[in-house]
């Protein structure tokens, strides 16, 4: 599964598009994750850069701060 995002959020004064990303990528996971099955199956994230912090902020906002 691969996830795409508007990377200009880089270059802004606000991190408040980065935690619309974050909330993007968590809403699709739950979406393709529907069954029991699925939910019990590692994710592993591979990012680089501006999706490093997005999948943090991913943590953050669906498990609180590391």
């Amino acid at each position: 599964m691969t996830f795409g995002y508007n990377a200009d959020a880089a270059f802004g004064n606000t991190t408040a598009d980065i935690v619309d990303h974050a909330k993007d990528l968590l809403s699709s996971l739950i979406d393709k994750r529907e069954e029991e099955d699925e939910n019990r199956r590692p994710i592993i994230f591979i990012a680089h850069s501006l999706g490093g912090i997005v999948v943090k902020q991913v943590w953050n906002y669906a498990f609180g701060p590391l």
